[in-house]
């Protein structure tokens, strides 16, 4: 049932982002790229990874009553946050702005609300309610994307309607979230109490804030430094990545709650056995996925977008390749969060990916443009990912040899990839290819490795 979900949750996302990307011309999608960029980092200052902290405090606590209340004291402080900065920031907008409300105050009217909705998420994953996670998932990315498109038609003004239409859904979804956990009741989280958790989160605000310096920044960059118009070409590239990335979010959703297990089995072999089950699966997939993808993204990206936002279809590959790096690091996150040091090892691995990527992008794209920093953010994703594997492996009982081979087939598969773009071979031509070599190459390559992960050949 969660599977069926999933890949009707997906099958929203695949029809509705091209429909929402209509409304737009490539410039004007641009800015919109260029200004979520921003809001997206206001979003992930605000929400501090206090989430995190509360959801794993809720996942250790035997008393599952006790830890329902908990986490429903801690929505309510969120949502008397979010209540009192909407009612600030609309204040100010009137007292000072002019005319509409401005993109900035819609800006932060969402990214207030957004820790109440991911601590939601995260409390449904973490109880194992997957279908009702994917169910909220799908439902969420249908409704948003309807009001957008309908006050885009009764109102006009595309840019400004986007981020009017965000704001209002957002509001919407967090009172009835605040609803939601208002029927587990709610207990005094004294200032102490917030603090303590804030406290706890702040080593893991580098790893979740730092994030944003890789697609963020690049996406800023270029939309600022080389032009909106190019930023909004990068649309089709970005549009396939976000569906990457959403796939990454499935993998976390499955192996969030059996990284914790291990980690608290102390190794266990029953429980490893489970662990390189789930993950093997989850590191196939994006391995195919990533290679089948960004193949043929040219093609997808003229298929399902207007003509306009092809000009620029040979840096899919990088964003496409980026995309599935992601994934492959996804699914070792949490064996790292279960713990402080853990978390500043994430944070520290992070820290040092942004910065590399600050200093590269800007130094790629002054000499190859977009191609250059989309460039800089695959080295980037990729070495970010590979150390949390790192770092990580060991907990489920593999060695580093057989890890390696993981991103040794990444590599021959991603070659392959480019080569197809670049060297303009046909869409048959790629398809023969696929089957004939990079599909038995990958199968002979990560054979011994997933002996290991109990993946049936």
């Amino acid at each position: 049932m969660y599977f069926s979900m999933v890949l009707v949750q997906k099958a929203c996302s695949l029809f509705l982002q091209p429909l929402l990307m209509r409304q737009f011309e490539p410039s004007e999608y641009g800015f919109v790229s260029q200004f979520s960029a921003v809001i997206s980092l206001i979003v992930l200052a605000v929400t501090f990874s206090a989430d995190e902290v509360v959801i794993r405090r809720f996942h250790q606590r035997n008393d599952r009553a006790e830890a329902n209340i908990y986490v429903a004291s801690f929505a309510r402080f969120c949502g008397f946050v979010a209540l009192m900065s909407a009612t600030l920031i609309l204040t100010a907008d009137s007292m000072y702005g002019i005319g509409n409300i401005s993109y900035f105050s819609l800006g932060l009217i969402f990214a207030f609300v957004a820790p109440l909705v991911s601590l939601f998420q995260k409390f449904l994953r973490t109880q194992r309610k997957t279908t009702f996670l994917a169910t909220f998932n799908a439902m969420y990315a249908i409704l948003q994307a309807a009001s957008i498109i309908v006050l885009i038609k009764i109102l006009g003004d595309p840019v400004w309607t986007y981020f009017f239409a965000q704001a209002c859904f957002q509001s919407l979804i967090g009172v009835l979230i605040f609803l939601y956990f208002s029927r587990y009741g709610f207990s005094h989280i004294s200032t102490g109490g917030i603090c303590e958790v804030y406290r706890e989160a702040a080593p893991a605000v580098p790893y979740s804030v730092v994030g944003w310096g890789f697609i963020g920044f690049t996406t800023y960059y270029v939309a600022t430094f080389i032009g909106v118009l190019e930023a909004g070409l990068m649309g089709g590239g970005l549009y396939l990545y976000s569906l990457l990335v959403a796939l990454s979010d499935v993998s976390v959703s499955l192996v969030q709650p059996i990284s914790y297990d291990v980690r608290k089995s102390n190794g266990d072999s029953d429980v490893c056995n489970a662990a390189r089950r789930k993950i093997g699966l989850v590191v196939v997939s994006f391995l195919m996925i990533g290679s089948m993808l960004s193949a043929i993204s040219n093609e997808v990206v003229g298929f399902l977008l207007p003509a306009g936002y092809s000009q620029n279809a040979y840096v899919t590959p990088l964003l496409v390749l980026s995309g599935s790096a992601l994934g492959l690091g996804s699914v070792w996150t949490y064996f790292l969060y279960f713990e402080p040091a853990g978390v500043r090892k994430l944070s520290l691995i992070s820290v040092f990916g942004v910065l590399f990527n600050v200093i590269l992008v800007p130094a790629l794209s002054y000499f190859f443009s977009v191609i250059g920093a989309l460039t800089s953010l695959l080295i980037v994703t990729v070495f970010v990912a590979f150390y949390k594997g790192y770092f990580s492996f060991g907990y489920i009982r593999i060695t580093f040899l057989e890890f390696s081979f993981v991103w040794v087939g990444y590599i021959v598969l991603a070659l392959f990839s480019i080569s197809y773009v670049y060297f303009e071979i046909g869409f048959f031509g790629k398809l023969l290819s696929q089957v004939a070599v990079c599909l038995p190459l990958s199968y002979l390559l990560l054979k011994y490795s997933f002996k290991r992960f109990e993946v049936v050949f």
